[in-house]
């Protein structure tokens, strides 16, 4: 358990690293996020989430960044206040879709594309041995995906249908999208990543998937609502398909 102050530290930290990618200090932190603390009082603190779990230390700096464990805390935080998708961006979504609704290809092809625009990360859709995916680009916006060797290992990854559905199944949530952070997603070149993701009809009484692939510090709060969304609208126009 933390401490009111230590909850408000963690929460102004993890923002700070969706914002800059880089490992935060003790600097900034009280005038940009309203922390009435001294930065001596802040780096003791930090001191106390290491060792707590909730930041490591950064060889190349004295910043610390979030762990998985703080990640899953702060989703946790925003679950109940996050806002529906825009209305302005579920029009990304409603045309398109609804005119594609009668052909399986097209339609998942509208839905990631739609997903890729509005969240600048990669879309993936699996549906009856099929991987559809639009934005791999992106991966290289990031900081975490400019070594070579870990991008090979994650575009491998999005080409192996069997071992992403593997992934999808062996994670149990009853929360209608769910979330892979970090070490849930069983590769040392993923520890730095999240996969959100929701089930979606198929076809011959199977379940499919689409899912958002990005850094573990993507904008959880335009990255949940989009899929919720998506998925639901496929839902909606599937239902009177006889699958």
């Amino acid at each position: 358990m933390i401490t009111a102050r230590q909850k408000r530290l963690l929460e102004a930290i993890i923002k700070e690293f969706i914002e800059t990618a880089e490992a935060v200090g003790s600097i900034d932190l009280p005038e940009k996020y309203g922390l009435d603390v001294s930065p001596a009082t802040i780096r003791n603190e930090m001191a106390t989430l290491v060792s707590l779990g909730y930041l490591n230390k950064t060889h190349a700096s004295s910043g610390r960044i979030p762990t998985t464990r703080a990640f899953k805390y702060f989703l946790q935080e925003i679950l109940d206040q996050l806002q529906e998708l825009d209305v302005r961006e579920q029009a990304h979504f409603n045309e398109d879709m609804f005119q594609k609704r009668y052909n399986i290809d097209q339609l998942m092809i509208s839905a990631v594309r739609a997903l890729s625009s509005i969240t600048h990360n990669p879309s993936i859709a699996l549906v009856n041995d099929r991987i559809y995916h639009i934005g791999l680009d992106m991966l290289l916006n990031n900081p975490e995906y400019r070594d070579y060797t870990k991008l090979q290992h994650i575009l491998a990854m999005l080409d192996d249908y069997a071992n992403l559905v593997h992934i999808f199944k062996s994670h149990k949530s009853e929360q209608d999208i769910k979330v892979l952070i970090g070490e849930d997603l069983r590769h040392p070149a993923l520890y730095d990543s999240a996969i959100v993701f929701a089930n979606i009809p198929s076809f011959h009484k199977s379940s499919g998937y689409i899912a958002i692939l990005g850094p573990n510090r993507m904008q959880y709060e335009k990255v949940i609502p989009a899929i919720r969304y998506v998925s639901n609208k496929i839902s909606n126009l599937l239902k009177d398909w006889k699958i």
